[in-house]
């Protein structure tokens, strides 16, 4: 499904209608756009949201085996400990701490281990479940953590003539 601000709408419209397919497919496209751009980031005043959370949150409360709603929330459970641990004084700022860090590092193994008792090989989960062990004993997160997603940036450029491409995919 395409991107756009009609798609967002019309998905957002249903989803607050209470269609967890809606809320799944809205939380998932919402998950592929980016908002942590380097301008965003360097700029103080920037608070870094994850709008897809609350969509995911719902597709999972009306059916509460979704695999791809758990996966995908879960994913962004360890993004966000991922970003507040590198950043503290953000972390803090925005009231999370150890005790808020270990509360999502807890939904998301519960979540992923969800995934994996259904679907033992799943990808994502056991990505995502690998991320968390590595992290079991509050370790620092490695630099380049197994997200369930990948980004592969290309430019080039010539003379007045430059081109750039951003592929994101699972």
């Amino acid at each position: 499904m395409a991107i756009t601000e009609e798609t967002i709408n019309r998905l957002r419209t249903a989803a607050a209608a209470g269609d967890p397919d809606a809320a799944r497919e809205l939380g998932r496209l919402l998950c592929m756009l980016r908002s942590d751009s380097l301008e965003h980031l360097m700029n103080p005043d920037f608070v870094l949201t994850w709008p897809e959370e609350r969509w995911l949150r719902a597709a999972l409360h009306t059916r509460p085996d979704d695999r791809l709603a758990a996966s995908l929330l879960a994913g962004r459970l360890v993004q966000q400990i991922n970003y507040w641990k590198i950043d503290d004084d953000n972390a803090n700022a925005h009231g999370e701490d150890e005790r808020t860090l270990a509360r999502r590092r807890d939904e998301a193994h519960a979540l992923y281990a969800q995934t994996l008792k259904a679907v033992p090989e799943d990808p994502a989960a056991r990505a995502g479940m690998a991320a968390l062990n590595a992290w079991a004993d509050d370790a620092d997160m490695p630099e380049d953590p197994p997200f369930s997603y990948y980004e592969l940036t290309h430019e080039m450029g010539s003379g007045s003539f430059s081109h750039s491409e951003t592929v994101v995919g699972r």
